[in-house]
């Protein structure tokens, strides 16, 4: 898939692998899913993860992510998009906007 390729992980698998892919058509074997998902939310870069495809902007369900990745880093997950939502009242509380 192109994320293997693209240097996410080692996995040179057949297109024919990928088994999830977004509604943007772009699919990805379940190992590239799971290494690409658990580094953005090891990096605190979960609250607006996109599909990996170069140049692509479509979200990624929070459905998908709960069903790749561990259930803790699904729990860190839920976690810091809370935490983000917290921050993103109080400044717009601050700012009145």
């Amino acid at each position: 898939c192109w994320v293997c390729l693209g240097g996410v992980c080692l996995n040179e698998l057949p297109l024919s692998n990928c088994s999830i892919k977004l509604c943007c058509e772009h699919k990805f074997c379940n190992s590239c899913w799971k290494q690409y998902l658990t580094y953005k939310i090891k990096r605190k870069d979960s609250s607006n993860i996109c599909c990996p495809a170069l140049h692509c902007h479509i979200l990624v369900p929070t459905e998908l992510i709960e069903n790749v990745v561990s259930p803790e880093m699904a729990r860190r997950y839920f976690d810091l998009n809370i935490e983000v939502k917290r921050i993103y009242r109080i400044v717009n509380n601050y700012f009145n906007l």
